[in-house]
């Protein structure tokens, strides 16, 4: 047999995040939980007495709808707010058949249908939170006080005690459930906080959106504020940074001290973990040392580390005096960790995109636009496209360094990678090839596209640098018709490039020189 050449795949959607995963967990427990509860109450609905047992099949057919409705809920993308809405929604028709239910079985004398009642106090409290589960707990005592008044009304004698029972059993499990729901919830709202912060820290390109986004989540969750981040430089100084600024400043060390006391100390405690809170106002010397806004009535300092190291302080601002408990320091310990992993990946970024990027230029280097250029030719012979490489060297531009000066030929230089990049269409990459030699790669262009790009291209460069007396002559190769590896390409859009050098300054020449697609023109195209 021959063999298969499929390979078995199998696709799997993004999961849930956060909350979404929590209330979508809880709906599948509920849903069998739901089942269960038809199960047992239509097998003992008939060894009991009951107002009328078409109120049993009421509840059977509310607590299944219920039951379906959230299991069909668990298998749809939906977003958080409608989760939440019906989980509530799914809260009522519970609480609905439950108290129905106990209703039905009142004129039976060992009726005890209460004991159900703290369950839905515990669904209130996962689905929408301590107050609700209070809430419910409060709305069953009122419901069993009126089901003992249409028990006893049904002949059956009740002991004053069993009532006392079953009203302590009632609030006592009610009250435990919404105890441990409020600790449940703080302990998932700040687990949410920081999953959410790390996930969305992934997608910051640059410290001031991160100290922004730092900001958001610490007031939603405390109602602290971020304003700034301080880092340390390599000679111990702290650095700050804003998070409305690109700028930043460094700390001086006599302000410091005259409002936080000897440095060396303060060092001291952050590097063993400690972190400060101090009591401040507008005229405090605390405020004026930090660069504190006005409004801020306390600062807590917390350290960030970074494998093990002590890298910054997170500088917390409260806006009425306060000392953070226990519970606010956990959070901001753990808020302090995200900022020390987005500034490691802040950092490798850009160690990464210096190694891709010419300092003087800010343009992809030599070595990243060939990795661009390699990228897109495997792309097009995937998909039997075109690829477009133009070989860009400027006229006149040794003349402005050998009488200008270098300097000068720098700043025309960047003028002209600024003039190429802003020329270029979506899609397309420019990199320093070396010296004045730029290389373009245009995606999914053919000839007459590039032909129309050059033009574009060198239109740009005559306006950002006539002045100077810099023109461009580009040499094109288009891929497959001109070569199909990178050196084919590159060699024929490099010998495009020379022939029209040969020809004179501000060239357009496409490869093949017996190629009727051959075009030359000394000026730019109007307009």
């Amino acid at each position: 047999m021959a063999p298969s050449h499929q390979t078995r795949q199998t696709t799997h959607e993004r999961p849930a995040e956060g909350e979404a995963n929590e209330l979508l967990g809880f709906q599948r427990v509920l849903f069998w939980l739901r089942i269960i509860g038809v199960g047992l109450m239509v097998t003992q609905a008939f060894a009991y007495r009951l107002i009328d047992i078409r109120l049993i099949w009421l509840v059977a057919a509310i607590t299944l709808g219920t039951a379906l409705a959230g299991l069909r809920a668990t298998h749809r993308d939906l977003p958080l707010a409608e989760l939440r809405r019906r989980g509530v929604i799914f809260l009522v028709s519970d609480l609905l058949a439950v108290y129905i239910m106990g209703m039905a079985f009142t004129p039976d004398p060992l009726w005890l249908a209460f004991y159900f009642y703290p369950l839905v106090s515990l669904e209130a409290a996962l689905i929408a939170g301590t107050a609700a589960g209070l809430a419910v707990t409060g709305l069953s005592l009122v419901v069993y006080g009126a089901q003992v008044v249409l028990h006893v009304g049904y002949g059956n004698h009740v002991e004053a005690r069993e009532v006392i029972g079953a009203i302590t059993l009632v609030g006592m499990t009610g009250g435990f459930l919404a105890a441990f729901g409020l600790l449940a919830d703080r302990g998932r709202r700040d687990l949410r906080i920081l999953l959410d912060l790390t996930s969305a820290l992934a997608h910051q390109r640059n410290e001031g959106a991160t100290i922004e986004l730092l900001d958001q989540r610490l007031h939603d969750a405390v109602g602290g504020r971020v304003r700034s981040i301080a880092l340390r430089t390599p000679d111990g100084h702290l650095q700050i940074m804003r998070w409305h600024s690109p700028e930043r400043h460094r700390l001086e060390t006599r302000p410091l001290e005259e409002g936080l006391g000897d440095l060396e100390a303060l060092s001291a405690q952050f590097r063993r973990g400690s972190s400060i809170t101090y009591q401040t106002d507008a005229w405090s010397v605390v405020t004026a040392s930090l660069g504190l806004p006005e409004w801020a009535r306390a600062v807590t300092l917390v350290p960030i580390f970074l494998e093990g190291e002590w890298v910054g302080i997170l500088p917390v601002l409260w806006p009425a005096a306060k000392t953070p408990g226990r519970h606010a320091l956990r959070l901001l310990y753990g808020l302090a960790n995200q900022v020390g992993l987005a500034i490691a990946q802040g950092q490798l970024q850009r160690v990464r995109e210096e190694a891709a990027t010419d300092s003087l230029t800010r343009l992809l280097n030599r070595r990243a636009i060939r990795d661009e250029l390699a990228s897109s030719l495997a792309r097009a012979t995937r998909g039997n496209g075109c690829v477009a490489v133009l070989f860009c060297d400027l006229d006149g531009f040794k003349a402005v360094n050998d009488v200008r000066g270098h300097e000068a030929g720098d700043a025309v230089l960047h003028a002209v990678a600024t003039a190429v990049r802003g020329a270029l269409r979506a899609g397309d990459v420019v990199g320093r090839y070396g010296g004045d030699e730029l290389l373009i790669v245009a995606a999914a262009a053919g000839a007459a596209d590039a032909i129309a790009l050059a033009h574009r291209v060198r239109a740009a460069v005559l306006e950002a640098a006539r002045a100077d007396g810099v023109d461009m002559t580009i040499g094109i190769a288009v891929y497959p018709a001109d070569g199909t590896t990178e050196s084919e390409l590159l060699v024929a859009a490099d010998q495009a490039m020379y022939r029209g050098k040969l020809r004179g300054p501000g060239q357009v020449m496409i490869a093949g020189e017996a190629d009727p697609r051959t075009e030359a023109r000394t000026e730019a195209p109007a307009g």
